[in-house]
């Protein structure tokens, strides 16, 4: 299975005419550090000399990398107590030019003084972080970088206490809360070779589809950058669920997304009662 097709597409975005292409759209900050094995604010103080060859998973070839120093000014997920991690990536061939992309998507190249939002991933053998071309970090000279940080520390802090989270008394608040755990729970984790199925406690699954149904507007959310219809789709739900996906009249015009938010909360009240969400988890 692709572990990057279960990422829905925030959006698509057209290339111009010379490109003659599409782009899909990198997924939003805050499904970033959910992927991540670490999510640091910090600043590029060095460079190491030289590359070295590292084995990535199902490439034969070993692929030459430079190592970049980062300086960690605030550690918002992962190791606790570093002050400086080593990040990783693909050397061009030609310093003056980036990396060839890998996955479609530009790969990440870091330079000194750059500094940042970082989401990271443990490589598999070698001794240092790298970034998935589809996690790249968010510079801090960027329009939205505040607006992006703080909704990633809301996102990380959903993770730590969830079930405070899930009582919020905002419903919008809630539903942020269930699609954090739902995208963390459901995702693939980044770096896995291999996941075991776990079951979520009743009483948290339960608190996390209410809080998704009473979602006020399935085609959109204020508070989180993929709506309420879209998420749902992370839970996998089939016939064995009780689920049926709902009939569409032929000829008539109807709201698709409240159509779906009415059978989902009819499905929440019938079978959905002893249904238990389960979340993915990396194998030791």
């Amino acid at each position: 299975m692709n572990r990057f097709a279960i990422l829905p597409l925030i959006g698509l975005v057209m290339a111009t005419p010379v490109q003659a292409k599409r782009v899909a759209a990198q997924p939003a900050p805050v499904v970033r550090a959910l992927r991540a094995n670490a999510v640091i604010v910090g600043k590029v103080t060095s460079m190491e000399k030289g590359t070295v060859d590292v084995a990535n998973p199902g490439e034969a070839a070993k692929v030459p990398y430079q190592v970049a120093v980062l300086k960690v000014e605030s550690l918002l997920s992962g190791p606790v107590g570093v002050t400086h991690v080593k990040v990783g990536f693909p050397a061009p061939a030609d310093p003056n030019k980036p990396a060839p992309p890998r996955r479609g998507y530009p790969s990440v190249t870091l330079v000194e003084g750059q500094s940042g939002l970082y989401f990271l991933t443990q490589h598999p053998t070698a001794g240092f972080y790298v970034i998935n071309p589809m996690m790249p970090p968010v510079d801090a000279s960027a329009e939205n970088y505040k607006t992006d940080l703080e909704s990633v520390k809301h996102a990380l802090a959903v993770l730590a206490e969830p079930m405070n989270h899930l009582k919020a008394e905002k419903a919008d608040d809630r539903y942020f809360a269930a699609a954090v755990l739902i995208l963390k729970y459901r995702t693939y984790p980044e770096g896995a070779a291999e996941v075991d199925q776990v079951k979520v406690a009743p009483e948290e699954t339960q608190m996390i589809l209410k809080a998704l149904a009473d979602a006020p507007d399935w085609s959109r959310s204020a508070s989180f950058p993929i709506p309420p219809t879209q998420i749902r789709n992370y839970l996998a739900l089939t016939e064995k669920d009780g689920w049926k996906n709902p009939v569409l009249r032929p000829g008539v015009a109807e709201d698709v997304n409240k159509v779906f938010k009415d059978a989902f909360t009819t499905w929440l009240a019938g079978p959905g009662q002893t249904y238990q969400i389960t979340k993915m988890t990396p194998k030791k």
